[in-house]
């Protein structure tokens, strides 16, 4: 039987609510952390030099930073609040 790409670990089946309405406060808080997290790996690529990999479109991209990929504003995940 092929594992079901709906449950987590265990089996138990995800709810369909937004991680912001998440009773668990970290899981609430881990976009901003995560947006937090691309911000320092932009800026750090920036200055050594560096390209950074992401995915996009299902497909490994290596983009230099201050570039866009696909419609990607820059500086768009600066946007942390």
């Amino acid at each position: 039987m092929a594992a079901n790409p709906y449950c987590l670990i265990g089996g138990l089946p995800m709810n369909n609510k937004p991680i912001a309405q998440s009773r668990d406060a970290d899981l609430r808080n881990s976009q901003i952390a995560l947006l937090r997290a691309a911000v320092r790996a932009r800026e750090l690529a920036r200055r050594t030099g560096t390209r950074l990999v992401v995915q996009h479109g299902g497909k490994l991209r290596y983009i230099t930073p201050g570039s866009s990929v696909a419609g990607e504003e820059r500086g768009s995940y600066g946007q942390v609040g």
